[in-house]
């Protein structure tokens, strides 16, 4: 068994290992609200070239119409989120806002770069203290809305196009307070994950642009479910398995081999 046969099995064991990983995250996080399903994307590693497509070998043959190259197994090119849209959950809670179609929520987070994080995740609620608008975590939006002191969050009104507004108690007006922004990226796949349900722009995602048509861009009393399909999920992460597990034999036969070898060497 050559060296370049082995490299290629393991380099096939460490891609199924990092698949199982991420189809098991997947599985994980099929009940969580605003959560993108990964897959990992693989490419061909380089390849050790015996004969070139081409040439011509001696004076009597014609040129090679094909070469001779052998592989070196798959390596990993990416992970990315799909970001097909999931269904909606009605919760009948008035700070529960789904997404439809693409964009986040920008909410505030010093730590991250440019201080804000972007999420999918509408479930919000009121800060007790100041009565923003803010994340299961207490992250404000970055939009700043605040709910006036003594309003009910069922007085609470989300129009839309994101407009957030209340109804006086005394009076029965409709007050507008803000309106929620939404945000979207030259590359979506781009973000990096930081774990809460939130994600940082970078480098690859580009700048967040705000979403200027929102209209019919917000369903309050509705959370967007994860797009996670267990079953197709579970059908993909037994076919890594195997695979995985075939490249586990295919290096414990050559080794099996390796040891027959060389005990008939001495």
């Amino acid at each position: 068994m050559t060296i370049a046969a082995l490299n290629a099995a393991a380099a096939a064991v460490e891609v199924e290992r990092s698949r199982i990983e991420v189809l098991a995250n997947n599985v994980a996080n099929a009940n969580t609200t605003g959560f993108k399903a990964s897959e990992v994307d693989t490419e061909d590693g380089f390849y050790n070239t015996l004969k070139k497509a081409g040439i011509q070998e001696n004076a009597d043959a014609g040129k090679r119409p094909i070469g001779a190259q052998i592989g070196s197994g798959a390596r990993i090119a990416g992970i990315h989120r799909i970001l097909t849209q999931g269904a909606f959950k009605t919760t009948n809670q008035p700070l529960d806002i789904a997404i439809a179609g693409a964009g986040y929520f920008a909410i505030n987070i010093p730590t991250f770069p440019n201080g804000r994080g972007f999420t999918r995740d509408g479930s919000f609620k009121i800060d007790p203290d100041t009565g923003q608008i803010v994340t299961i975590r207490g992250e404000p939006l970055l939009d700043g809305i605040t709910i006036p002191n003594g309003i009910d969050p069922s007085a609470v009104t989300i129009a839309k196009d994101g407009t957030v507004s209340y109804t006086d108690p005394a009076t029965n007006a409709q007050n507008e307070i803000g309106r929620i922004q939404l945000w979207t990226f030259p590359n979506e796949k781009g973000l990096e994950e930081k774990g809460s349900n939130t994600l940082v722009e970078t480098v690859g995602s580009g700048d967040a642009l705000e979403v200027a048509d929102q209209n019919n861009r917000f369903l309050q009393n509705n959370l967007e479910m994860s797009n996670v399909s267990t079953v197709e999920m579970l059908t993909k992460l037994v076919a890594a398995q195997r695979a995985y597990e075939l490249g586990v034999r295919f290096i414990k036969v050559a080794d099996e081999l390796e040891k027959e070898v060389n005990n008939i060497k001495s």
